[in-house]
């Protein structure tokens, strides 16, 4: 009902109003289209929203590429590892700063540990500044 209250806004012309009913009607595809044309400060959060709201619909593999376009990361590996995307998890957590990523490296040395991949599992623990951790 909103998505389509907010097409009848947008073919009015009143894109603010639009653009509310569209996120109320959790139509976040058009609604960041939208943003993207004439709100371009809001891009960002919209893309947090809808990270948020496909976590919160069970949709969690969904919302990490939101939550990378709105550069919370932080939210981005905890959906990666909810997920189970290991290998995105990895690749995130490369790129946060090493007090931010201490606790990501552990829970992904600890996987890598659990599915015997070794290597990766030290690499993680000595990243994680746990060397007794890593001596296996």
């Amino acid at each position: 009902m909103y998505d389509y209250a907010g097409e009848i806004f947008k073919r009015m012309g009143q894109l603010q109003r639009a653009l509310e009913s569209l996120v109320n009607g959790h139509a976040y595809r058009e609604a960041v289209e939208l943003a993207r044309s004439f709100f371009p400060n809001q891009v960002v959060s919209l893309e947090e929203s809808w990270g948020d709201f496909l976590v919160s619909s069970g949709q969690v593999d969904m919302a990490i590429d939101h939550f990378m376009e709105a550069h919370k990361l932080t939210k981005a590996i905890d959906a990666a590892m909810l997920a189970k995307k290991w290998s995105k998890a990895t690749v995130i957590a490369d790129h946060l700063d090493d007090e931010m990523a201490s606790p990501y490296l552990t829970k992904l040395a600890k996987h890598f540990l659990s599915t015997k991949s070794y290597k990766e599992a030290e690499k993680y623990f000595l990243k994680a500044n746990e060397q007794n951790e890593a001596v296996l």
